[in-house]
């Protein structure tokens, strides 16, 4: 059985997952590097900067690099943990809740957002789209 797989554009549905705000004020990779450098800038000629606190805080900068690799791999990694998911439900029936209401129906097909931190959505026989996250049980058809 072929499933067909479309992206939602402007799903609404979150994931389970959290997602990163970005805040003007947040203290970040870039923020940290621009004031490493107007360090080095402005540093006293006669005194410069001790080696070892710069090497301490070239280190810290890589830490935070390697910091923010490791949580876009998280990321990733949980976006193909829930396509596998839904992909894996095609022809099978779920029970599902929404709104307060639970209610029975087969998956056809499961559509992915292109808006990352979104839930996948499942296609019913029956026309209807649930989201992922609002199952809470499978059985075969």
């Amino acid at each position: 059985m072929t499933a067909a797989i479309s992206p939602v554009a402007g799903s609404t549905t979150s994931a389970s997952t959290p997602t990163q705000v970005e805040r003007p004020d947040q203290f970040g990779k870039d923020t940290f590097l621009r004031l490493l450098v107007a360090q080095l800038k402005y540093q006293n000629p006669l005194q410069p900067t001790d080696p070892s606190a710069f090497l301490s805080q070239t280190a810290q900068f890589s830490v935070v690099e390697k910091m923010q690799q490791l949580a876009d791999l998280q990321q990733s990694a949980s976006s193909t943990n829930q396509i596998t998911m839904g992909a894996a439900l095609i022809g099978k029936q779920v029970t599902y809740e929404v709104d307060g209401a639970s209610a029975t129906g087969t998956v056809s097909a499961v559509r992915f957002s292109v808006v990352s931190g979104t839930a996948p959505t499942l296609h019913l026989l029956d026309g209807k789209d649930v989201p992922l996250n609002a199952v809470t049980a499978v059985q075969q058809a």
